[in-house]
């Protein structure tokens, strides 16, 4: 097991800005579409809570983006935006705070594939350009390039169609969630900027909540927090490489550490840690995280709140279908990076392409590379790379 008690380091709403006083624009978009339903079950609210109550819920709601306020503060309003704001910053893991949408499996497999794809862009526009400038548009290099820009950015509009399409599947019986989801992905969803949700939803999901120890005397709350590691958060830092992979895995155990105070100054090492804990453990102080990451973790104790996190790896379950269609991937992932290498050989890449054909028993790849079309052997590579899950 690995323990972290991290410290919150900031508090911009220290000097007491009444909430009802142009806080709004201090606040984030979620809060406020929290209100938004709030507002809409007001008349409940009061029901139970009397006005007063319902007003101290509301300012809550809105407030909750930052830990602040003590669990027996004797202001009852206070009590419950202490609690709302825990409560909220604590729940980090898709099992507590994602819609069905952001756990499953296709649609991760579908964004992972867009993030990737743009990634390869963003390699291929900066080569291209760099051969414009060197006078070099009518190379082979450049022609193949081309090629795989076209390529690249289709299958980056096409998994956009694929995630619409998705929505009778995951919202199987429910006309109005449909309708939603289709809206959002329709609205909001950018495939060619997908890093931020690709990073949130597959950081969410390598983590489960495991249960949460609440204590409190008259100078401080106690909270121990017992988080697992799940075989995905291994999964996501190799398949997407040592730097992405370990920030994307390890992105809600940093929000998490954030929002209390912490700072996690290298992932890489912060997924080695994991990987060392066992199945199952015992706290030991002995083997803190300090004794496995140099300058991984930054943490301290705080004067009102001394926060608590353990972690222990998840136990065997059930093999998740997205490792699966993860690791699947590898094998031509790995021949995806060596074809964008900077060292431009067309033989080379023909070679490679055509033992990938042999294994995998493409015939559209074979013929392109016996007819010399490495464009054309690419562009069926990139197919069946980005192929997505029926």
């Amino acid at each position: 097991m690995i323990s972290v008690t991290p410290i919150p380091l900031s508090s911009k709403h220290k000097d007491g800005i009444p909430l009802d006083n142009g806080y709004y624009a201090l606040t984030k978009d979620h809060p406020l579409y929290s209100s938004v339903y709030y507002e809409a079950h007001r008349s409940e609210y009061e029901e139970y809570f009397g006005k007063q109550g319902t007003r101290s819920i509301g300012l809550s709601i809105l407030d909750h983006s930052e830990v602040k306020g003590h669990l027996r503060d004797p202001d009852p309003a206070k009590r419950m935006q202490a609690l709302f704001c825990r409560i909220d910053c604590m729940a980090v893991s898709a099992d507590l705070k994602n819609a069905p949408a952001l756990m499953h499996d296709k649609v991760l497999v579908a964004m992972s594939k867009t993030f990737e794809a743009i990634e390869y862009l963003k390699d291929i526009d900066m080569r291209m350009g760099q051969l414009w400038k060197d006078h070099q548009v009518r190379s082979d290099e450049y022609k193949w390039l081309a090629a795989a820009q076209a390529s690249l950015r289709t299958i980056a509009g096409e998994v956009k169609k694929y995630l619409l399409g998705l929505d009778k599947e995951i919202y199987e019986d429910d006309p109005v969630l449909q309708q939603a989801y289709h809206r959002a992905v329709e609205q909001h969803y950018d495939p060619f900027n997908p890093k931020f949700p690709v990073q949130r939803d597959f950081g969410s999901n390598a983590i489960a909540f495991a249960g949460i120890d609440v204590g409190s005397t008259a100078e401080r709350d106690h909270l121990t927090a017992r988080l697992n590691v799940l075989p995905l958060f291994f999964a996501v830092a190799d398949y997407f490489g040592e730097e992405q992979g370990s920030s994307f895995a390890t992105s809600a155990v940093e929000k998490l550490l954030k929002s209390f105070g912490g700072a996690i100054h290298n992932p890489i090492k912060l997924v080695e840690a994991f990987s060392m804990l066992p199945f199952k453990s015992i706290y030991n102080p002995e083997k803190d995280v300090e004794k496995k990451i140099d300058d991984g973790i930054e943490y301290q104790q705080h004067y009102v709140t001394h926060v608590h996190f353990e972690f222990e790896i998840a136990p065997r379950g059930k093999r998740s279908q997205l490792i699966k269609r993860m690791k699947k991937l590898l094998p031509s992932l790995i021949i995806m990076r060596d074809l964008l290498r900077s060292d431009f050989d067309s033989e080379r890449m023909k070679s490679m392409l055509a033992k990938f054909a042999d294994d995998t028993k493409n015939d559209a790849i074979s013929e392109s590379i016996q007819k010399e079309d490495l464009d054309g052997a690419t562009e069926h590579f990139l197919i069946q790379h980005f192929t997505l899950p029926e």
